[in-house]
Formats: C-alpha cells, structure tokens, sequence
C-alpha cells in the first residue's frame, strides 16, 4: 500500500515539474523559494493483546480431623489410714498444800500531831502615790520646701578636629608628636536641673507637766498562825498470819491416745478424653489463570515531509508550486493497547506478561538537508488525500 501511494506522488511530482518547465520556458530569470509541508498517511497496524481466563483444576485433598474419644482407665493408689487406740497410765506427783497459822506481834508506830500557835510578824507592802514633774519634749514643727537637685549630663564620645601637638607617651616618658586629625573626644551634655519637694525639719523643745505614780514602801504588823508538828509513840498488837507449804504425794490416772498409721491399696475407676486424627479425602477445584492473545487491528498515521518550490514571479506569470521528492520523517505514535482488569492468581503459582510488539515504520523516500529560508506549515486535515496546497 506505501508503494502505491510513492508511485502516484511520483507521477503528481512529474506532471508539476513539466507545468514548471512550461512555464521556466516563458518567465526567464525565474527563482524559486522551498516550502515544506507535513503529510499524514494512514495504515493500517495489528498487535496482539493479552488476556487471561481462569481454569479450575479438579485435585484430591487429603485432610484429617480430630475425633474425640471417652475411655476407662484404672489408677492404682496407696492409702495412710490412721488409727487410733486409748490406754489409761497413773501418773504420781507431789502438791504444796498451804498452812494458815495466826499469831500476835507488837508494832510501834508514830503520829505526828499539830500544835496551832498564833504569832504577829512585820509585813512590808508598796503603795502607788501620784507625783507630778516638768518634762521637757521635743516637737518637730518644721514644713515642706522646694530643693534644687543638679543632674548632670550623659557623657558621649564625638569625632572632633584637633590640631598637630605633642603628646607624651605614658610607658616611656618621651615626647611624640602627633598629627592633627578626628580623633573621639568625651563630651557631656549640659547638666539638668531638677526642683523636688522636700521636708525640712524644725525641733522645738517644750515644757511638759508629767504625773507619774511612784512606789513607796510601808510596814504593818499581821497576826499569822503557825502550825508545829510533835512526834508521839505509841504500841499496838497486830495479828499475823502465817503461811506454811506442806508437801503431799498424789495419783491421778491419764488417758493415753496413741495413733498408728495402716496402709491400704485402692483402685479407682476414671474416664479419660482421647483424640485420635480420621483421614477425610475430598475433590477441591484449584484456580489458576490461562494467557491467550488476541489479534487487534488499528489505523495509525504516519507523517512524511514534501518541499514545494514556489516561483518568485518577477515578470508578472501566474505563481505554480514546484514539488520536489518528499521525505517520510519517522515519528512516535503510541499504540492503542486495550486495558485488561487485573485477575488474582492462586499462592505459589507465577504469572507472565508479554511487551506487546511495535511494528517500525519504515521508509523508502531519501532523507532532505534542510536549507535557508526553511518554514514550517501546519498539519493539514484529514480530508485531504495527500496534504498538498497550493501557495
């Protein structure tokens, strides 16, 4: 079909150069200009496209299950059984019995008895008396007045002029002259005067009448009873009562309980919960995804370059488009794949995919250089068969 296509723009090109010859025969001294034009040719392509469909496999499974069964077993097992047996001993044992005897002793005693006297003794007391004094008090009457307080200024450094002079250095002592020049010299601002209210005080002394109450000391004679204590003997019998242990010996009979351990041997019937596992054997169907290919065809256009030589008419002829050789120039086109719903694939199993192929395009026109004066045009519609237009 391409070759079709290049034998009959190769017959259009030769009708168009044979009009150009015409008309070069009548127009002497003609110049051309190179117009190049895209073409767009339509083909026809057919790729494959991958599906997968999904088969399932009929697969023997084994599988086993827990079957729980009830048995009755004997356990065997000794048994202490205690017995215990009563017996009656005499025990002999010495008690001390308590004697009470009474008897009379002498006691002494002695009671301090008062004796109440009645005696007078000087009392000493103080008495507050009112006396009255001249006191002299200092008063502060002074008042409030105005005071002047001086702030002086912040101290800033400036670059002032100084002339030339000279200066003795501090670390040797000798004279150095120094150049006149900025140098930072300190300056302070103008002090600030500031007016505070202040108290001036003014101590006055005054006379002041005190009365005062002073103790003054006195003596009076009480009357005061005084209680004296005599010591006084006297004797009294007090009965006393004696205690005496008697040791006597006495029997009592004690029970005895003594216990013995006696073995026995036991059988005891219990129920025991067995498992055992039963093989089961069923069909399952296992997925697993079949790839097929199926053919797609689809239209592509593949765009090729023509140059034109139109003439610059100088001598008033009609203007014919010269064609020249086109070119096919090869580009890119995405290919239409359909897309295809993802499938899920069984556990252990692979899954291939396959790059669908891209056939090249291929071309038998030669190559142009690109030259001077080279402009491009825009791509024609789709109703046009071969894309040419007339400048």
């Amino acid at each position: 079909m391409i070759k079709i296509r290049y034998i009959t723009t190769a017959m259009i090109l030769s009708a168009i150069a044979a009009s150009a010859t015409q008309a070069e025969a009548q127009c002497f001294q003609q110049t051309y200009r190179v117009v190049y034009q895209t073409v767009y040719d339509q083909q026809q392509r057919t790729a494959f496209r991958i599906e997968y469909d999904t088969v399932y496999d009929q697969r023997q499974v084994t599988s086993y299950r827990p079957v729980w069964e009830t048995q009755t077993r004997e356990r065997r097992y000794t048994v202490a059984r205690p017995i215990i047996e009563t017996s009656v001993r005499e025990e002999r044992f010495t008690v001390m019995r308590p004697v009470w005897e009474t008897s009379e002793r002498e006691e002494r005693y002695t009671v301090r008895r008062q004796v109440v006297e009645t005696v007078e003794r000087e009392e000493t007391y103080t008495v507050m008396k009112p006396v009255t004094t001249m006191r002299t008090q200092y008063v502060d009457q002074g008042g409030f007045v105005e005071q002047r307080t001086v702030v002086p200024g912040p101290t800033r450094s400036r670059l002032t002029w100084m002339s030339s002079s000279v200066v003795v250095d501090p670390v040797t002592g000798a004279a150095i002259p120094q150049r006149a020049g900025l140098v930072w010299v300190p300056t302070q601002a103008p002090s600030r005067v500031t007016v505070n209210r202040v108290w001036q005080p003014n101590v006055v002394a005054q006379q002041v009448q005190v009365t005062e109450l002073v103790p003054t000391q006195m003596t009076r004679k009480v009357p005061v009873q005084i209680v004296r204590y005599v010591d006084e003997e006297f004797v009294r019998k007090v009965p006393v009562r004696t205690c005496r242990m008697v040791a006597e010996e006495r029997v009592r009979k004690i029970p005895v309980t003594t216990q013995r351990i006696v073995y026995e041997e036991k059988v005891e019937q219990f129920q025991v919960q067995v498992q055992k596992m039963v093989a089961t054997e069923q069909t399952v169907q296992v997925p697993r995804l079949v790839e097929k290919r199926v053919p797609v065809t689809y239209t592509v256009r593949v765009p090729r370059r023509i140059a034109m030589r139109v003439p610059i008419d100088p001598c008033g002829c009609g203007g014919v488009p010269m064609y020249m050789p086109s070119a096919v120039v090869p580009q890119f086109v995405p290919q239409i794949v359909p897309q295809v719903a993802p499938q899920t694939m069984p556990l252990g199993q692979r899954q291939t995919f396959e790059k669908p192929v891209t056939p090249p395009v291929e071309s038998d026109a030669p190559d142009l250089e690109s030259g001077e004066g080279e402009e491009q045009t825009p791509a024609p519609s789709s109703d046009e068969e071969f894309g040419v237009t007339t400048a």
